[in-house]
Parts: C-alpha cells; sequence; structure tokens
C-alpha cells in the first residue's frame, strides 16, 4: 500500500510540473505576442510619419478648403503623432474667403489638428479625415461675410470639427473692432442618419461668460437655438423656420423679465418684423411692435405698458447701463428711434403717465420730446436732453419745460404755504441724474418767464420724494416773481 501510494505522488507531482511548465511557456507566448501586436500596431500606426511631406500637405490643405469653402494657406511644418489618436498638426497657417477679385483673408490659425482614421494607412491618398480642431485662431468678418459663415457652419460635412481657445472679431467698413467673442470651445457635428447638425459653443461676449446651442433640423426645415449669459441672468431661446416670411419664435427671459415675439424677416425688403406675443417686464404686461431696416441698419420700436415702475427699472440696473454704455454710446451704425409709452406710472408721486421719446443717431442718444403728464397739475416735456457717459459713468442731463395746468394742486402737491404762492403757468428747469449712485439735481429754475433770472436754489442729491418737496418749497420762499 505504501509502495503504491509513493508511485501516485510521484505520478501527481510529476503531472502538476509539467502543467506548470505548459502554463509558463504559453505566458511567455502570451506575452511575446502581445508585444510582437502591441509593436506591429504601433509601427502600423507609424507609417504616415514616413509620407511625402509635400505631398501630404497638399492633400491635407485641398481636404480642408473642399469641407470649409476656404482657401488655407501653404505650411512648412506639418508633424504627426499617434497619441491620444493618430493625428497631423499644422502650424501658423491662414484662411481666405474665395472672392471674384482676390483672397480676402477670415483668419489665422495658430495649430491645426486633423484626426484619421486607422484604416488603409498603407496608401498616403486613403487618408480619410475623421475630425478636425482648430487651436489659438484668431478671425476677422464683417457683416457682408455672415452668409458666407452661415453656410460653413450649415454645410453637411461628416467630419465633426471644434475651434478651441478662439476668438471672432466682427468688424465695421473701416476695419474697427465692433464685438469681440472669446471662445473657449465650439464644436460642428453633423448627424447624416437623423439630418441634424448640432453646434455647442462656451465662451466670452461682452465681458461675461456664456453658453450656446444650435440645432439645425434639415429634415423638418427649422432652426433651434439657446443662449445664455450668466452675469445677466439672461436666457434666449428661438426656433426659426425657412419660408417665405422666415417666420421665427423668440423667448427672452432675464431677470423680471419675459419677452416672446414672433419675428418675420422681409427678405425683399431688408425688413425685420417684430410683434409681440405675451411678454412681461418687471412683471408688468407689455405690447411691442418693432421694425428693423437692415440696409441702412435702422430701428424703429414701440413698447406700451398699462403700468411700469420707472425708478425701479432704472434703479442700478447693471444690464442697461453696460448695454447703453458699451454697445450704443459711441456706436456711429446705430440709428432709429424708441418710443415707451406708460400708461400708469406705479409708485410715482409726481407723474401719472409717460411718454418717452429715445432717438439713436450715430450713438448719440436724446431724449427730445419726451413728456411727464400729471392728471393733477400739467405736463412736463424734455425740450433738449441726452444720455451720455463721463467719467465711465452713466448720465442724463435735460432741460424741462413744466406747463401748469392747474396751480393750485401743484402747490398742493408740494405743500407750499398760502402766502407765498404765485400765478404760476410755467417752469422751466435742468435735471441732471446719476445713474451709478440713482441721486438726480434739479438747477437752472426759472418760474413763469423763460427768459427771466435764474433763481439761485439748486436742488442738489435728491433721493426721495420728502427731501424733493422740501426743496421745492424752498425755491418758492426764495422766488420774488
Amino acid at each position: 500500500m505504501k509502495k503504491f501510494e509513493s508511485i501516485f505522488n510521484k505520478f501527481v507531482n510529476k503531472s502538476i510540473n509539467s502543467v506548470k511548465t505548459i502554463i509558463n511557456d504559453n505566458i511567455k507566448i502570451i506575452i511575446l505576442g502581445t508585444i510582437l501586436l502591441t509593436f506591429s500596431y504601433l509601427l502600423y500606426l507609424s507609417i504616415p510619419s514616413f509620407y511625402n511631406k509635400e505631398k501630404l500637405q497638399k492633400t491635407l490643405i485641398i481636404k480642408l478648403e473642399n469641407l470649409f469653402d476656404l482657401n488655407f494657406s501653404s505650411t512648412s511644418k506639418i508633424n504627426y503623432s499617434i497619441f491620444p489618436r493618430p493625428h497631423f498638426k499644422i502650424f501658423k497657417t491662414k484662411a481666405f474667403f474665395e472672392s471674384n477679385d482676390d483672397k480676402q483673408e477670415f483668419g489665422e490659425v495658430k495649430t491645426i489638428e486633423i484626426y484619421i482614421s486607422q484604416k488603409k494607412l498603407f496608401k498616403q491618398d486613403n487618408v480619410f479625415i475623421k475630425n478636425i480642431i482648430f487651436k489659438d485662431a484668431n478671425f476677422y468678418f464683417d457683416k457682408n461675410d455672415f452668409k458666407k459663415i452661415n453656410s460653413i457652419i450649415r454645410k453637411k460635412t461628416n467630419k465633426k470639427t471644434s475651434f478651441v481657445r478662439t476668438n471672432f472679431f466682427l468688424r465695421d467698413e473701416k476695419k474697427e473692432i465692433l464685438l469681440l467673442t472669446k471662445i473657449q470651445k465650439l464644436i460642428l457635428n453633423y448627424k447624416s442618419k437623423e439630418l441634424k447638425k448640432i453646434v455647442k459653443s462656451n465662451g466670452q461676449i461682452f465681458n461675461t461668460t456664456y453658453n450656446f446651442n444650435y440645432l439645425i433640423d434639415f429634415n423638418k426645415n427649422k432652426n433651434f437655438f439657446e443662449l445664455d449669459l450668466k452675469k445677466f441672468g439672461l436666457r434666449m431661446k428661438n426656433e426659426f423656420s425657412s419660408g417665405k416670411d422666415n417666420l421665427s419664435k423668440n423667448e427672452i427671459n432675464f431677470l423680471q423679465t419675459d419677452l416672446s415675439s414672433e419675428i418675420k424677416y422681409k427678405k425683399k425688403n431688408d425688413l425685420i418684423l417684430i410683434n409681440s406675443l405675451e411678454s412681461r417686464i418687471n412683471q408688468s404686461e407689455v405690447n411691442y411692435l418693432g421694425k428693423i431696416f437692415l440696409k441702412p441698419f435702422e430701428i424703429d420700436f414701440l413698447f406700451e405698458f398699462n403700468e411700469f415702475d420707472l425708478k425701479k427699472f432704472l434703479s442700478k440696473n447693471i444690464m442697461f447701463e453696460d448695454i447703453v454704455k458699451n454697445h450704443i454710446i459711441g456706436q456711429t451704425n446705430i440709428n432709429g428711434k424708441i418710443i415707451f409709452v406708460l400708461n400708469e406710472l406705479k409708485n410715482n408721486n409726481l407723474f401719472d403717465y409717460s411718454r418717452i421719446l429715445i432717438n439713436l443717431n450715430s450713438g448719440i442718444i436724446d431724449l427730445n420730446q419726451s413728456e411727464f403728464k400729471s392728471l393733477d397739475f400739467g405736463v412736463a416735456k424734455i425740450q433738449k436732453g441726452q444720455i451720455f457717459t463721463e467719467d465711465n459713468n452713466l448720465k442724463f442731463v435735460g432741460d424741462f419745460h413744466l406747463k401748469i395746468d392747474n396751480s393750485k394742486n401743484f402747490y398742493k402737491t408740494f405743500q407750499i404755504p398760502k402766502k407765498i404762492r404765485k400765478k404760476l403757468e410755467n417752469i422751466y428747469f435742468t435735471v441732471s441724474i446719476n445713474f451709478l449712485d440713482d441721486i438726480f439735481q434739479v438747477n437752472n429754475i426759472k418760474i413763469n418767464n423763460k427768459d427771466q433770472k435764474v433763481i439761485n436754489n439748486n436742488l442738489k442729491n435728491i433721493n426721495n420724494w420728502i427731501n424733493f418737496k422740501k426743496s421745492v418749497r424752498e425755491v418758492f420762499e426764495n422766488y420774488n416773481g
């Protein structure tokens, strides 16, 4: 029995040793095979590094030009890398719009990364582009280039395209910068099976970060976009369908404002018509009609409110100040008029109704002929008034004429003692407002006769109703007319 056990143990040990030897040999084969496969794969991926560089340059440039309908300048430096995926790098090239006369420079690109398919690398002519990344680029365009850019965006190409750390400059006819958009990342991606083009972007515009999503549905012939400006709490949505009138519906939401509009583009007249649907500003219902003439550029808008808190709207309104200071004042291409009809002024102790006429003339904003009406005593009209910047502060200075229809009610409103009340028909005065601190001043006060001597009393640093009434009483106490 012991002899049998000894023979059996020897047999088992020998079998185990044989299995170990086989396993060890197989592991070595597997490791060696893996190394050979990896080396062969990397060697295969390295084939493009042996391509004819001059021919490769021409091939890639032609492919880029066909993809974007642009011309690209030749470059002497092209690199190839297999990490993170096989791709070529083109350095320091320029892009040009095609023109009947000559080439119009569109931009300059520091690096273009062209990622290629791993199939058919043995033949240089079979290189297939999968996606493209433009890095550290500057592109310049004006309003005449919009159609070309739109054509590039809408092109049905299955090459996913990205722009990273790229600046887009909108210029006027004198090549001066009107608008700068700093793009952190922009992606163009066409879904051939769904017939949809997806555009996503984030970056900075108007000195604030933004997120932008744009969908082109070629099947339904519709476009959708969303724009989110975080600093202003502003979100815009638009649904656009191509047709006879190029009809679109637009939504704008920011702070306590919701604007919903129907927009028509009359291509024949280069005219955009805007009509409000259900809209509110500062929780007040608003109806508006607008026209935007494109050639030459001019706007004509009418806003009508049933009730409106003007003081609340203007009080430290950062967005209003930023738009006026940085995008209207001094912009010579902005012309037109905007009328605000405020049928009821909320939280206003002086006036009940207002019609504000904003005239835009080559970047100059005047409020001439705007009026504020009191049902109790009369109408104040701006004879000459302008909004401007001084020391980077937004200000308004205007000359007013207050026509008194009921002097008794006027004196009653300001609690003027009866013993100092005089015949009152007109008051002329100048108002100065600094939008930064919500404080206004009144000076150059003349009563009844416009040509009479100015009353010495100036109403300074007015910031509340009680303070204002007290200052007006002091004016009449010193009036000897």
